[in-house]
């Protein structure tokens, strides 16, 4: 009675021999209110069948077992903890079973909460990462793109002055309209990353970000024949917005700059 848990005892039909007061309370009475009914009196068919077979396994076997479920009382669905043991008389028979059984709801409850938001931060970060991603893609593979589809264009101008067959024309154009497919593809999943991601709003230096973005166009800007600068940066007070959008603009800003030159 001092325990605070439920503590009942049952036989192999599902018959309550025994039940202390705490467990009574919980459903909603006193001892005397179950004592001397079945399973089927206080819980749903279903219900009180599937936990009469886990009693019956363990009195039939002689081995206790343990259990965490749901189970509906005073009109409410809380998750449990069961301990299951044999009862056994003077000469060792097992005569009953005893349930032990601990209200774990609010600590269940806090653990799915805490799992849903542990997916959600792991969805949240590869969400981010994949803007990034997405940015560095989009602007690498936009250029050559776009210096194909320039080509292709300038190409098309020049042989519509020439006697070409028409079958390499429309090639041609066959091959314009790929590109523009591709761009168009690149496009969707670059909006589709930026409008999926969430946006934290956090304290962002501006240089750092901007060193990051200048280091990872290095090779691209050397390439180019072009040296990247970064002046006074540092003089700069941080500003409260989404590191990974000012990533995306500091890019586009580079990239743009870097292809114009």
């Amino acid at each position: 009675e001092s325990a605070g848990e439920t503590i009942v005892t049952l036989n192999r039909d599902g018959l309550y021999l025994f039940m202390n007061k705490t467990g009574a309370e919980r459903l909603g009475g006193k001892p005397e209110d179950f004592v001397g009914k079945t399973m089927w009196d206080v819980f749903p068919r279903d219900v009180a069948e599937s936990r009469l077979a886990t009693v019956r396994m363990v009195i039939d076997t002689g081995q206790g077992t343990n259990l965490t479920g749901k189970i509906q009382a005073q009109g409410q669905e809380r998750w449990y903890s069961a301990s299951i043991e044999p009862l056994r008389d003077s000469a060792g028979k097992v005569i009953a079973a005893l349930v032990f059984a601990r209200d774990i709801h609010e600590m269940r409850q806090a653990e799915m909460e805490l799992n849903a938001y542990r997916e959600k931060m792991a969805n949240a970060e590869r969400l981010a990462s994949m803007g990034t991603l997405s940015a560095t893609l989009a602007h690498e593979l936009t250029q050559p793109l776009t210096v194909i589809a320039l080509s292709i264009e300038d190409s098309l101008a020049e042989l519509e002055k020439t006697s070409c067959p028409q079958t390499v024309k429309e090639g041609l154009r066959d091959g314009l309209n790929g590109v523009a497919n591709a761009t168009a593809i690149i496009d969707k999943f670059r909006n589709f990353v930026r409008k999926s991601s969430e946006k934290t709003i956090d304290k962002v230096n501006l240089g750092a970000v901007a060193e990051r973005i200048v280091k990872l166009l290095n090779k691209s800007t050397q390439q180019a024949g072009i040296k990247l600068h970064l002046r006074r940066l540092g003089k700069l007070p941080p500003v409260y917005l989404n590191e990974k959008d000012l990533e995306q603009l500091f890019f586009a800003l580079v990239q743009n700059a870097v292809q114009a030159a």
